[in-house]
């Protein structure tokens, strides 16, 4: 209509190409007013038939606000809505008022978002335009809210008809299915000459047991996948079991071997025979390209085969591994940090902590996110003797209600076997502090290393950064212990091993590493051995600690000190200068070095992880940025994996690289039968069935004590709590206690997970509202505050939807693009709204007169709009 396609088109682009004379577009733009002046001349229009002075704003001929003249204006706290209802007349409906300066604000918003896409200036000042765009679209959404309107509804966020949990919790499944790992079902699996063996234990509902042996050498030469499982399933049968082995590919020339049992079987699988295999977890890539690793070598003292590099993906966002641990049956635990989703989890705030369960093939079995609201980062991992785990790290808000809101602070979280929470602690004071490192005692009990800026409760803050060591109840969390320890300078426990009723920590120590022995039930009478490493006026950090159990503690990291005992004899390499890699064995009874052995080259070297395989050797791993032990560096800083003997002397050294050249290699578990016939053959170990706790806060990053509203057609908010052994079910059951008959919630199925769907019915309406801050349930079931409506107001004329709900941004150039052609979008929108108030009243003649001279101009417009456009054909020709 006149006025609205008429005036400016608020979706447009323009882009100059060459140059045209003003008095030519002036022309132009002459002819289009008389076009529209005719089209006024036969019927009135929804503007003109308010009366001459009623004016809708879009019919003005004005451009976008000179931004930059007005940068001052929107990076205010004022209102988008303040001064918009200055020049209205007095005489105007109150819908038509606030549909007026509804669009007047948004036109603000729309310059905003025009400076953001188009101007370089905009970089200057990005965050504070995206915080102002964030904060005009929550002064839209109540300005709809409040607003009086009549004949014409407006819903400030999408039009939706269902909303959808982007969370996809994990449910149970009667089928395992291995790592692909051939070309074809009928090549031979290679590495199954020695190590055939394995054996299937079989546990019914009954409780009758099987044990059904599995020797492969029976097979013969042909060991295929399909002679393989057809051998297998011949000695099951026999056993009058109905778990069976097949073949299987992913549709991309990849086969390998899945297991279908009966839900009232328990499958358990365990090797007879295997070597031992080393797993490497860290970080390829970095920047926005990083990625967690997770690498399993196998034939250790051969050449080093890589079998393995497992990523960890996340949707828009990085992620990176900083532990890892062996639980009791050949499980592999890593523990990171991810900015983004992961594996159907959604992060609910910028960072968040994860810890994933690998079999010892490298197939994942599960998955747990702490649930940071912000910021979160994992640094210390461990597994009990029972196959409970406890991880650390820091989080910048509480994980708990009951933790105060102390900003950065150090927590641990324990997990069952399942990896269901058994509880978390904060700890820490009104200052940062970070838990680095975790172990257990012999009763379950936690015990933590970190360090603190502040005074721990009870504790003495000395100064600058304070190491500390605690222990915590296996029961609740609770403090049993606790020692805090350091100087006017800066001090780290970046370790921490316990054996035998001792703890030994690692400490960095203002450039000196210093090894503190303690008696684990009595931390706070202080250590009972202390132990310096490296020289005063050089700098030794110390990453990783190990014990062997004879008196004899090892220590790994990186130093400028070339003079550590023992270097350069019994095939110990010496310092090949700057800061180089070692390993140090240290006697607990004196106090000192048996001897240090170093690993580098002239370049920057680290060691970051240490494991001593029951043979004595010593395994570590770390990062070179020179060419290591007779490797070539391929990339900027490549990652490595080094096999000494019991003394320190280096037997096998491999190097690899990563994305972009790039690698961290943070930490190294042994398991001595890690590599056997069923990882040959895409295959874990242990209770193939066990996929952990399927609670949604076990699946989720919704923690217990999370909650978010409903409400139906604008009726009062009821609460929905979220416990912890609450499954996905009980959740939708309880929302649709709240929608009664207005509305739906379906628990739908995608492969092996599952997800909600919320339905509105007929033309009701149902809000979803977030819980309070820091324990807002939607982010991590994966949803937004919304409104969804019943399809009913689809079909309805006077409805329309403005489509806000944070889904624009205006945080770089392509997603301000976007941002302003959405503002063009809300603005016709409101532009409709206007004009439908009386398009209803307008007469059906008089309209289809109107309409057709808009179509077709008298004779005399025309020509003179051909003459125009003829010319601007011959500037652009």
């Amino acid at each position: 209509m006149v006025g609205i396609f008429g005036g400016n088109d608020s979706q447009t682009r323009t882009i100059t190409l060459f140059s045209i004379d003003s008095s030519l577009l002036q022309g132009a733009f002459n002819a289009k007013l008389a076009q529209n002046a005719v089209a006024r001349g036969v019927a009135p229009t929804a503007a003109s038939s308010r009366g001459p002075d009623v004016i809708a704003p879009w019919d003005k001929p004005t451009g976008l606000l000179d931004l930059p003249d007005e940068l001052g204006e929107h990076l205010s706290r004022n209102n988008l809505f303040a001064g918009t209802g200055e020049g209205l007349r007095s005489d105007l409906t109150k819908t038509q008022e606030n549909l007026f300066r509804m669009w007047k604000g948004m036109k603000k918003m729309q310059a905003l978002a025009a400076f953001a896409a188009e101007d370089k200036r905009a970089d200057l000042v990005r965050g504070q335009l995206q915080k102002q765009f964030e904060r005009y679209e929550s002064e839209i959404f109540d300005f709809v809210g409040k607003a009086q309107l009549s004949g014409v509804k407006l819903i400030a966020g999408p039009l939706e008809t269902k909303a959808e949990t982007d969370a996809r919790i994990p449910r149970s499944s009667s089928e395992y299915e291995g790592r692909r790992l051939m070309g074809s079902v009928g090549d031979a699996v290679p590495g199954l000459d020695t190590n055939t063996r394995f054996n299937i234990n079989v546990t019914k509902s009954d409780g009758s047991v099987f044990d059904i042996a599995i020797d492969l050498a029976d097979i013969g030469a042909s060991k295929t996948l399909g002679n393989i499982s057809e051998h297998i399933n011949t000695q099951l049968e026999a056993a009058g079991v109905t778990t069976r082995f097949f073949t299987y590919g992913d549709g991309e020339g990849k086969f390998g071997l899945k297991v279908t049992r009966s839900i009232l079987e328990e499958v358990v699988l365990t090797p007879v025979d295997g070597d031992a295999a080393v797993y490497v977890a860290g970080t390829s890539g970095n920047g926005e390209f990083a990625k967690g690793s997770v690498r399993k070598f196998t034939d250790l003292d051969g050449t080093m085969t890589q079998a393995f590099d497992a990523k960890t993906e996340v949707e828009d966002g990085v992620s990176r591994i900083a532990a890892s641990a062996l639980g009791p049956n050949g499980e592999l635990f890593v523990l990171g940090t991810t900015s983004g989703d992961i594996g159907g989890q959604v992060v609910g705030g910028e960072k968040d902590v994860f810890l994933t369960r690998y079999d010892a093939a490298g197939n994942e079995v599960w998955r747990r996110l702490v649930g940071s609201t912000d910021t979160a980062e994992g640094y210390g991992l461990a597994v009990s003797d029972d196959g409970s785990v406890a991880i650390s790290g820091r989080a910048n808000k509480p994980l708990t209600e009951a933790s105060p809101d102390n900003g950065i602070n150090s927590f641990v979280t324990l997990y069952d076997s399942g990896g269901e929470a058994q509880w978390t602690r904060h700890t820490g004071p009104q200052a940062v502090d970070a838990a680095f490192a975790v172990d257990f005692d012999a009763d379950g009990n936690v015990v933590v290393a970190g360090a603190s800026a502040g005074a721990l409760s009870g504790q003495t803050h000395q100064g600058g950064q304070d190491a500390y060591l605690q222990r915590l109840s296996a029961g609740n969390g609770s403090v049993l212990d606790q020692i805090q320890f350091g100087d006017a300078g800066s001090e780290t426990a970046s370790a921490v091993r316990v054996a035998d009723g001792l703890a030994y920590v690692a400490v960095n120590d203002d450039g000196q590493g210093v090894v503190n022995v303690y008696d684990v039930n009595d931390l706070a009478a202080g250590p009972t051995q202390t132990i310096t490493v490296g020289g005063a006026g050089e700098t030794t950090r110390i990453s990783a600690i190990e014990v062997d159990g004879a008196g004899k503690i090892f220590v790994a990291g990186d130093t400028t000190d070339s003079t550590f005992t023992g270097a350069g004899t019994d095939g110990r390499l010496t310092h090949s200068g700057g800061a180089d890699g070692f390993v140090a064995r240290l006697d607990e009874a004196s106090g000192t070095m048996d001897f240090g052995a170093y690993l580098g080259t002239a370049e920057a070297d680290r060691i970051r992880g240490l494991a001593i395989a029951s043979t004595g050797e010593i395994y570590v791993t770390g990062e070179t940025e020179g060419n290591l032990d007779g490797n070539n560096l391929v990339g900027s800083r490549d990652g490595f994996i080094s096999r000494m003997d019991a003394n320190g002397a280096p037997q096998t050294t491999k190097t690899y690289s990563g994305i972009n050249g790039r690698v961290d290699s943070n930490a190294i578990v042994i398991d001595e039968k890690g590599d056997s016939a069923l990882t040959r053959l895409g295959l874990g170990h242990g209770n193939i069935g066990d996929i952990g706790s399927l609670t949604v806060t076990s699946t989720s990053a919704v923690r217990p004590g999370m909650s978010f509203s409903m409400a139906v057609d604008d009726g009062p908010l009821r609460r929905i709590d979220i416990e912890a052994d609450d499954s996905i079910r009980w959740v939708a059951f309880q929302m649709n206690r709240v929608l009664g008959r207005d509305g739906l919630v379906e628990v739908k199925r995608e492969g092996d997970h599952e997800y909600l769907r919320v339905n509105a019915r007929s033309d009701s309406k149902i809000s979803l509202r977030g819980g309070s801050e820091g324990f807002d349930a939607l982010p991590g079931l994966g949803l937004k505050e919304t409104d969804i409506f019943g399809p009913k107001m689809k079909e309805r004329d006077d409805v329309f939807a403005l489509g806000f709900g944070k889904f624009v941004n205006l945080l770089d150039f392509e997603a301000a693009a976007d941002a302003r052609d959405h503002m063009g979008f809300a603005l016709k929108q409101i532009e409709k709204a206007f004009d439908s108030l009386t398009a209803s009243n307008e007469d059906p003649l008089a309209r289809r007169r109107r309409e057709a001279l808009l179509e077709r101009p008298p004779a005399q417009i025309q020509k003179q709009i051909a003459n125009f456009e003829a010319a601007l054909a011959r500037l652009s020709g």
